[in-house]
């Protein structure tokens, strides 16, 4: 708004300019001492005027294609920048979870079984066990060994049988995996995460 009204002004003030220069050419041939003094009047505020209008219509064009230019730049670089950040964030590696292996040990006819994930170990339906822990590699720290069908005696089911004597006949027949109910899992957690299972095959 404030650079059309001062358009406007300069627009005005050439018109100005050139009637006075037409005025004072009149008065030179009334009164040339007048006319002289009026025409030398009427250049300087034409020059004035004209530069007001040089400033007002040429001056400000470069400085909004500046202004667009800049702007452009500026725009520019930024999505220059984002692009390679993306590009950064592609290249980076992404880290694989690493793989927990575990090995169980049971307590059996005074020796000590080390099971491995995937085991499958038969039992006498008449033998009793006791899951002596479970080792993790690399160390995971706390982990549990539910096995699924067994709940100690006088205990609420928290999912970890560790340290408890199982036998045959203390089990739920319906949690066995098989037909003849003779075959058991025992799942190893790390929180809600599974690792791995080891069977049981009572015979």
């Amino acid at each position: 708004m404030t650079q059309i009204f001062g358009r406007i002004v300069a627009v005005v003030l050439v018109s100005l300019s050139v009637i006075l220069l037409i005025i004072s050419e009149e008065m030179s041939r009334m009164n040339r001492k007048k006319g002289i003094f009026s025409f030398i009047i009427s250049l300087i505020f034409t020059g004035i005027s004209f530069y007001y209008f040089y400033i007002i219509f040429y001056q400000n064009i470069p400085s909004s294609i500046l202004k667009r230019e800049l702007a452009l730049t500026s725009f520019q670089k930024k999505r220059t920048e984002t692009v390679k950040k993306l590009k950064e964030i592609k290249k980076q590696p992404v880290k694989k979870e690493e793989k927990v292996s575990f090995f169980v040990y049971i307590r059996v006819n005074g020796e000590t079984l080390k099971i491995a994930p995937g085991d499958e170990v038969e039992i006498h339906k008449d033998t009793k066990f006791k899951i002596e822990k479970v080792e993790t590699k690399p160390d995971t720290g706390y982990v549990k060994g539910n096995f699924i069908g067994f709940v100690p005696k006088g205990r609420r089911n928290t999912g970890q049988d560790v340290g408890y004597w199982i036998s045959y006949k203390s089990l739920r027949k319906n949690k066995a995996i098989d037909k003849n109910k003779t075959k058991f899992e025992l799942v190893v957690k790390k929180g809600k995460k599974i690792l791995g299972k080891v069977y049981f095959k009572f015979i």
